[in-house]
């Protein structure tokens, strides 16, 4: 009974996130700053075109990062015209990871509640429910695939483990560190050499493929800059000192480590083999600058799958220390779990960014009263729920403003920008002679182009 109880608890807490999940994004409250880069990146998918940036025309998607996995989204981009056929599949898949994720825990712990303890961690993790709640990100995936992955091969299912190496390394480029990783690991501590020698070689093999053959390809200045990872990795290879500096600086890094390990009990830490496996994940992390240092948007989602495979491998070694007794009961571990998971849960867990806004659906009537063959540009968030065809909707501020319409809300927070950057910007529309103040109500602005 009381397992019936808890596994109720569960489905109803993922039931809840679900719903806050979409709760939040109708009510603007993510930050959805890259919603419409995907949702125009699959529609030009969807038409069968190579996906150029919706904002910047002249560059494609494929030249920022490799996410192949987004070609799974055409078809029900068919069905669905809208940016909610992301974000509800994202959040669904997302909240799915924790049947792989028990059923391989349960598998190698033997032990319900300590898988189960396992599974709360993961939809308690702040930085993981950051990342789904932000909007969308191809990224966010990583746990589902990983999940699967790391159940088939305790199973020793070999093909299904292929079939999902695969779609892992399609999510994103940075997914081929990791895999390497974890077949070091698994050639040297699990001795499986076959499985490993092939996972560290398809890995390999992949990381050449976008390094080498996808971005020059799709860059228009054929450089790559790895995203938010710290620069070119030309210049960590010219430059070692600065992997020093970046993984010491700023001090906010150090809470990143504690947050990213503290809230899975630090179990990685206490059997270093398994740590292994996430180094490629917080080296990341801790090399990047700005946002991706920090457990917000979609930037933990990688670390959050690899700690807690990596957490499964340790407590397979925990369970067999029997010189310290207490340390190596279910009992307590499942405590110690549960508890690091609820302290840092509500000390970094997330919290909506702002408050419901109270004219939803007022955005929605005045977007909807826009004619269909316009071009708008508004702020991210409410760019990211207007369907449009691609270069028919743009982000603001822009400077200069060639949209037919710009709509701004000034009750939402700025994203991206500066407050004073959002103020200039209002202050040239209204003294313009090419755009007219035509709606104004509860602090949502609509101008018109006239010429």
């Amino acid at each position: 009974m009381l397992r019936k109880i808890l596994i109720c608890l569960t489905v109803a807490y993922a039931a809840y996130l679900f719903a806050l999940t979409i709760i939040c994004f109708y009510n603007f409250q993510s930050e959805a700053i890259d919603v419409s880069y995907y949702t125009q990146a699959v529609q030009q998918f969807s038409q069968f075109k190579m996906a150029r940036i919706w904002d910047d025309p002249k560059r494609f998607v494929w030249g920022d990062h490799f996410d192949p996995i987004l070609l799974v989204f055409v078809p029900i981009y068919w069905l669905i015209k809208s940016p909610y056929a992301l974000v509800v599949s994202q959040v669904l898949l997302v909240l799915s990871g924790v049947i792989p994720l028990y059923l391989a825990a349960k598998r190698k712990l033997k032990n319900f509640y300590l898988a189960l303890s396992l599974v709360w961690s993961y939809l308690l993790f702040g930085g993981l429910q950051f990342g789904y709640m932000y909007g969308f990100h191809p990224i966010v995936f990583a746990p589902f695939f990983l999940f699967w992955l790391y159940y088939f091969f305790t199973k020793n299912m070999r093909r299904a483990y292929y079939i999902f190496l695969f779609l892992s390394l399609c999510v994103k480029e940075e997914i081929a560190f990791t895999m390497i990783f974890f077949g070091i690991y698994i050639f040297l501590f699990k001795k499986k050499v076959k499985i490993g020698l092939i996972t560290i070689i398809t890995s390999v093999l992949w990381v050449f493929l976008c390094f080498k053959i996808i971005f020059p390809h799709f860059s228009i200045s054929g450089f790559l800059h790895f995203g938010q990872y710290g620069g070119s990795l030309t210049r960590f290879l010219t430059n070692p000192m600065e992997i020093i500096d970046r993984l010491s600086a700023p001090d906010y890094k150090l809470e990143t480590f504690l947050v990213s390990y503290g809230a899975f009990a630090f179990l990685p830490l206490l059997y270093p083999p398994a740590f292994v496996i996430t180094v490629p994940a917080i080296l990341e992390k801790l090399l990047s600058s700005n946002i991706a240092a920090l457990n917000g948007f979609h930037y933990s989602a990688v670390i959050t799958a690899v700690i807690l495979i990596a957490s499964i491998e340790s407590l397979v070694v925990l369970l067999k220390y029997k010189k310290i007794r207490l340390v190596a009961k279910p009992i307590f571990l499942t405590i110690a779990i549960l508890a690091a998971a609820i302290y840092f849960h509500f000390s970094y867990g997330y919290k909506p960014f702002y408050q419901p806004s109270l004219h939803a659906d007022l955005i929605y009537k005045t977007v909807a009263a826009i004619p269909e063959n316009a071009s708008i540009s508004a702020q991210y968030q409410i760019a990211a729920r207007i369907s449009r065809p691609t270069g028919k909707i743009l982000p603001s501020p822009r400077f200069p403003e060639k949209s037919d319409y710009v709509i701004i809300d000034l009750k939402m927070p700025v994203v991206l920008t500066k407050v004073e950057t959002m103020n200039s910007y209002i202050q040239t529309l209204i003294k313009s002679r090419e755009y007219k103040l035509i709606f104004q109500k509860d602090g949502l602005l609509v101008f018109k182009k006239i010429n």
